[in-house]
């Protein structure tokens, strides 16, 4: 059963988790019940293929030239 914070409470949380947070993309956590990360903290950035990249800049060129 969640328990309810008071008012103070929820805005020292939320000062602290926002002084936390990074990047700002990242949800505060301290509207959660319970300690769990929203994501796992191990988790790691994607890898990022450069042909990819330079293929989708190409075809976005491509697109804003026929505009």
């Amino acid at each position: 059963m969640p328990t309810t914070k008071s008012k103070l409470e929820q805005d020292r949380d939320l000062n602290k988790d926002l002084e936390r947070t990074f990047p700002a993309s990242d949800p505060a956590s301290s509207n959660q019940v319970g300690n769990k990360p929203d994501r796992p903290i191990g988790r790691k950035p994607a890898l990022i293929d450069k042909r990819q990249v330079d293929t989708l800049a190409k075809e976005a060129e491509q697109k804003s030239s026929e505009d």
